[in-house]
């Protein structure tokens, strides 16, 4: 790696891209040891709040069969972006870190630079420090989900771009032979593969429309006006059509859901909102994908909670449906999902997390609203549902 070879593909993804420099980014580079060593410290810097953040979301998933219950979530999703990353640029150094092995710079590593170097750029033009920390404002993981697949769907989209300018086709062949997650992501559950992936899977795909309907000016107003949620992410045009919001300085949304009441004894564990990118992900467990998918496409907003009740636990979900059509759909994609989840034959390859003798679920609402009630005590669900 050198300045030449860096500063060339700085010019040519400012022509991509269409912005301009400020200034030299910073770069330096490592071997695989010493990134992984950096990913690892970076996780060991994880706040108190922000363990235990991960820590109760371990707890849900693995309560309601989510991941297997020996998972040790904040390990794995280390374990993962240690062998994933290949680069990250660092927003409060302004500084690339690249991964090398010594073996010279490939078409992989050149696509990698590209991509980082697109954050290096967009960061110059619109500070993407301040925006993320404007947005952690609000506690909101839906924004917070729909923020970063912007960052990196931009940063994706100048990549594949570059590569189809700069490249020619033997390396492009080479890229493709060699795409993919990796062993530790490819054999992590379903859930934590989705949400890993979602933000360059799905966010390329926005941007990719945003930059078709609007050019690359489309793509600048986002940071302006940044996707409120995953729903957004995932339909493009739900957000090109949606009016202009406050912004991301602005204040959300008056809640068009309220959230569940406490159910009395019990003490919150989580709560927030769940969204069509993780309604959509939950359900896949134990429905066709297509089912699945269709199902959580008629979210429009909803509110949860979950809850410790003297070791055992219940969450409830309350949706507001796009319409009571797609209420419809939703509450009995639910009460079948229910149904095999809680069955001592489910198709999950975990059963030892679970007690199907003790547990269940229910479904109501009318009209477009629906109500979700899981738990792992049957006792829970008319304590819950009163």
């Amino acid at each position: 790696m050198t300045q030449e070879l860096i500063d060339s593909i700085a010019d040519q993804v400012a022509i991509v891209r269409g912005l301009t420099w400020r200034s030299r980014v910073g770069w330096r580079v490592v071997t695989p040891d010493e990134m992984r060593d950096l990913i690892r410290e970076q996780n060991s810097e994880l706040s108190e709040q922000e363990k235990a953040d991960l820590g109760r979301v371990a707890r849900l998933l693995k309560t309601f069969r989510l991941i297997p219950p020996e998972t040790d979530l904040e390990g794995l999703l280390g374990e993962i972006y240690q062998s994933e990353i290949v680069g990250f640029y660092d927003t409060d150094k302004q500084e690339l870190v690249l991964r090398s092995d010594g073996d010279g710079v490939g078409p992989v590593e050149k696509v990698a630079l590209a991509h980082e170097l697109a954050h290096a750029l967009v960061d110059q033009n619109f500070d993407l420090g301040e925006l993320k920390r404007k947005i952690e404002e609000f506690d909101d993981s839906e924004r917070s989900a729909a923020f970063e697949a912007l960052v990196e769907g931009d940063a994706s989209v100048v990549m594949i771009e570059w590569g189809w300018r700069y490249l020619d086709s033997n390396e492009i062949s080479e890229i493709e032979r060699e795409a993919g997650g990796g062993e530790v992501l490819d054999s992590a559950p379903r859930a934590i593969r989705r949400w890993v992936e979602f933000p360059y899977e799905y966010g390329t795909e926005f941007v990719f429309t945003l930059k078709s309907s609007q050019g690359w000016e489309g793509v600048d107003a986002a940071y302006e006006d940044p996707p409120s949620s995953t729903r957004e992410i995932l339909h493009p045009d739900k957000y090109l059509t949606r009016g202009r919001s406050a912004g991301v300085a602005g204040t959300p949304k008056a809640a068009e859901v309220e959230p569940p009441p406490r159910t009395p004894g019990c003490d919150t564990v989580l709560e927030g909102v769940a969204g069509e990118l993780d309604t959509w992900t939950i359900l896949e467990e134990f429905l066709a994908a297509s089912r699945a998918r269709e199902a959580a496409e008629g979210w429009k907003s909803d509110k949860f909670r979950f809850e410790d009740c003297g070791g055992r636990h219940v969450l409830r979900v309350d949706y507001l449906a796009e319409s009571p059509k797609e209420a419809d759909e939703l509450r009995s994609a639910w009460s079948d999902w229910i149904e095999r989840w809680s069955s001592p034959e489910g198709n999950y390859p975990h059963p030892e997390s679970f007690s199907p003798e003790l547990g269940g679920g229910r479904v109501s609402g009318t009209g477009s609203r629906v109500s979700v009630i899981l738990a792992d005590d049957l006792s829970l669900l008319e304590r819950k549902a009163a």
